[in-house]
């Protein structure tokens, strides 16, 4: 009897169908549960695919999603940075804050849709402290500009700009609650909505008025217990309106397809932009489609992904994709967007018409949107339904008749529901995972004693922005030699180590110079040249000074061969063209350079019988001294990039109107051939400096040339890094230049026209690359609206285009009075009807 129990039991252990149940219930067990906090995600595959630069973070992590990854490791110090600053502020120990932070952690951790992430309890604590407290005192800076008067991020244009991406990534977020509960400590008559708005008043795509109606409308739900769970949530609560407001029907029928702007428009439809609280309100009535204005910038697709992405995860109603995909459906061309321009719905920031086109041809692609989940189909359906009406069709023949005698004879006018709020409890953590909280406060206040600038008041040589190199690298990467430490060791620069050996050992016998004394001298400054670099020099001691050493002493004799001669015809690089320019490419480039404190140093051993090392200098650049500058002892430079970029900015004050510097608010310029329609004449300036556009007798637009060569893109790629990377808003004197040139040259006609002019000197062949260069040197730089160099002047050129007088002068000078013979003939063509009107008039009398 025992052992037909015992073999009964040895079954049941080995039964493979009992044990799958088993283990199926235990993973079941282990399975994390979703809060119904969750509202931070990961975005999903098939979106990230179609354009994976919108939801990666490029300079700083937010939350545990992108925590630790190498690219974001720089910016962790400077998050310390700001956390002893908001200590200062408070005025609050440390140690008060952990205490705070140790209650949020479970709650916080639940936002998150992955919550298995590999971070302890007290590492996620940290995280929350560190990156809220960055978030808030940011926000704080932005508000106060006093405040950010040193700060390393808004005193550099191009890494505010990168943090102000990094801020409305789905994946780069903390929960909304932990920002308010930090919030709350600091003592002060403002709000934190004040401080979000005005930070993210560039991110969100509206005007000033609607802007302003978005916030007291969003204000008013605030107050009424809306819930927010991040700060991308937020950004989508402004852009739309509560169900009540926007009554939209949905479900009604499948949308087969909607007509073009350009259809709708050449059909008597008309558009107009209305002014709602709401960026996605469309109505339309009676063949009138009101729409909210929209300004569509470099923000606009970034700004636009994540929050369709944050609906596809989180929302029921997917009220921004049902919006881009509507724009999508009516915008089809260029012309469209033209259509919607002139009509003051769109504010084209971006560039092109065609890429505003673009942007939203492929905005929704990879999108999933239900029929019953669009929010626009009945407004759909009665456009098509309206657009195929017979009465409709002869109302677009005749509007297409009345078009055309506008155009030719009469001017050319233009035509104008969130979740239920979840309740705020706290719960008990189930156990303590801060045994000692002053243990980890004084940890944390060693890290921040430790912490160091993120670049020191010397730094003046940077790594081109990723976001900038990327539209061409080659034009910031050296051909033929490096140059300091950036590209120092890469096998395709091994070939030139050799001559710069040779360069650099014929230098020390021409000035009698020993080894063991420029080292010394170099060592001296080791500190200051790698405090002169925008990132960690990772080479030892030696090698740096070595490096250091080697490479200007290589410049010096180079400078030497080339200015003062004797060697050229023995000299391989002198005496061949191509390696000679592949080398003046490279000693420009912004990544390729060495402080110029350490070729003077050097230079200064050597007998007092040479030239100054500036003067030398400006002998071997002298090609690009247009404004035939000299070199004095108080022109400063820190590296050859500075001194070309100083070659090129003002030499004498500016015109007055360029310093009534104020917010331009339209960037939306009239085009070179706009301007010529109006009677706009275009003059070459005799000013060497490119600087110098004056609209003189507000009529001629006198612009100093500028030629257009091979080398040219490379030259101002770098130069404009280095403004974005090192100046001041104020000083993107080339940024602010090239932007201009780039809005009025958009076409090649209108290249054309400053090619016959004389204003650009074309060595690139046809105009249509011109045009293409412009815009892609622009691409990526930022433009600050508040101190934009040429401010005055474009109010100047939009105020002439806007004056209908001038484009009636200029219609009859082009088309009745350009040659004697039409002069004559239209004369007598007036002075004939004026006879037979006089004829007309005095024959009714007579009868009388």
């Amino acid at each position: 009897m025992g052992s037909d129990q015992n073999s009964v039991t040895i079954d049941i252990k080995q039964d493979p169908w009992l044990e799958l149940s088993t283990t199926i219930k235990a993973k079941l067990d282990k399975l994390p549960r979703k809060s119904s906090e969750c509202c931070i995600y990961r975005v999903p595959e098939k979106l990230r695919k179609t354009r994976e630069a919108a939801y990666t973070p490029r300079i700083v992590s937010i939350g545990p999603l992108h925590r630790g990854q190498p690219h974001l490791l720089a910016m962790e110090e400077h998050k310390l940075r700001y956390l002893s600053c908001f200590l200062e502020r408070t005025n609050t120990g440390l140690a008060s804050y952990i205490d705070l932070v140790k209650t949020w952690e479970q709650r916080a951790r639940s936002c998150y849709q992955d919550i298995n992430f590999d971070l302890t309890e007290v590492e996620f604590a940290e995280m929350l402290l560190v990156d809220g407290i960055f978030i808030v005192e940011l926000l704080l800076k932005s508000y106060f500009p006093k405040m950010n008067h040193e700060d390393e991020i808004f005193s550099r244009q191009w890494m505010a700009v990168d943090v102000l991406h990094d801020m409305i990534l789905l994946e780069n977020q903390v929960p909304f609650f932990v920002l308010e509960g930090l919030f709350h400590t600091i003592e002060g008559n403002f709000d934190i909505l004040d401080l979000i708005f005005k930070y993210f008043k560039p991110v969100v795509p509206t005007n000033e008025d609607t802007m302003y109606m978005l916030k007291m409308s969003y204000r008013e739900r605030q107050y009424n217990q809306m819930k927010i769970w991040h700060l991308v949530d937020l950004l989508r609560a402004l852009c739309i309106t509560p169900h009540h407001e926007m009554p939209m029907s949905k479900g009604r029928g499948k949308v087969k397809y909607t007509p073009t702007v350009t259809d709708l428009h050449a059909a008597g439809f008309q558009f107009k932009a209305a002014k709602c609280v709401s960026l996605v309100k469309i109505d339309y009535w009676k063949s009138e489609l009101k729409m909210s204005p929209i300004v569509v910038h470099e923000w606009t697709e970034c700004f636009f992904r994540n929050l369709i992405a944050y609906e596809h995860c989180h929302k029921e109603d997917k009220r921004i994709s049902s919006y881009v995909i509507f724009m999508d459906s009516i915008i089809d061309t260029a012309k469209d967007v033209e259509v919607l321009e002139k009509c003051e719905i769109i504010q084209n920031r971006l560039g092109e018409y065609e890429d505003v086109s673009n942007l939203f041809n492929t905005l929704h692609k990879e999108t999933i949107t239900d029929d019953n989940e669009f929010l626009y189909d009945r407004i759909c359906i009665n456009l098509d339904k309206n657009y195929k009406f017979n009465t409709v069709r002869w109302r677009a023949t005749c509007h297409k008749w009345k078009k055309i005698l506008d155009r030719d004879y009469f001017g050319n006018p233009c035509t104008a529901a969130d979740k239920e709020e979840q309740p705020m409890t706290s719960t008990k953590l189930p156990r303590n995972p801060f045994p000692n909280p002053n243990l980890r406060a004084i940890q944390m206040k060693e890290m921040i004693e430790r912490s160091m600038p993120f670049a020191s008041p010397e730094c003046c040589i940077y790594r081109v922005p990723e976001t900038i190199a990327n539209v061409n690298a080659k034009a910031y990467k050296p051909r033929l030699v490096s140059i300091g430490p950036f590209h120092y060791g890469l096998k395709k620069y091994k070939a030139m180590e050799g001559q710069k050996w040779q360069y650099a050992g014929a230098y020390l016998r021409r000035a009698r110079l020993s080894v063991e004394q420029c080292d010394e001298a170099v060592r001296k400054l080791e500190k200051k040249a790698r405090n002169s670099y925008a990132e960690p020099i990772m080479l030892s001691s030696d090698v740096f000074a070595t490096m250091l050493l080697v490479d200007a002493c290589f410049i010096i004799e180079l400078f030497l061969r080339s200015c003062l001669g004797g060697q050229k015809n023995q000299d391989l690089v002198l005496r061949v063209p191509r390696l000679f320019l592949d080398l003046d490419h490279d000693l420009i480039l912004l990544e390729n350079q060495v402080p110029f404190f350490i070729l003077e140093e050097i230079y200064n051993l050597s007998p007092p019988s040479f030239p100054t090392m500036l003067e030398l200098t400006f002998a071997y650049f002298k090609g690009y001294n247009k404004q035939n500058k000299q070199p004095q002892p108080e022109f400063e430079i820190k590296h050859f990039t500075d001194l070309l970029r100083k070659f090129h900015i003002q030499l004498a004050p500016a015109p007055a109107h360029q310093f009534q510097r104020k917010r331009m608010e339209n960037f939306s310029l009239p085009r070179a051939t706009e301007l010529d329609a109006t009677g706009a004449i275009f003059e070459k300036d005799s000013s060497q400096c490119w600087l110098d556009i004056q609209f003189a007798n507000n009529k001629k637009l006198k612009i100093p040339q500028l030629e257009i060569n091979d080398g040219w893109e490379s030259l101002i790629r770098n130069l404009v890094a280095f403004e974005q990377c090192h100046c001041l808003q104020r000083e993107y004197y080339l940024s602010d230049y090239i932007s201009f040139i780039k809005c009025l040259a958009k076409t090649p006609k209108d290249v054309d026209l400053f090619v016959q002019n004389g204003i650009i000197v074309n060595w690139l062949g046809d105009n249509e690359p011109v045009s293409n260069l412009l815009h892609r040197v622009c691409a990526n730089i930022v433009i600050s609206p508040s101190m934009f160099y040429y401010s005055g002047l474009c109010e100047e050129l939009i105020a002439y285009c806007k004056k209908p007088w001038n484009s009636y002068k200029a219609t009859l000078k082009r088309d009745y009075f350009k040659k004697p013979w039409r002069t004559a003939t239209t004369i007598a063509v007036v002075v004939l009807l004026l006879l037979t009107c006089m004829q007309t008039i005095t024959s009714i009398s007579v009868k009388k």
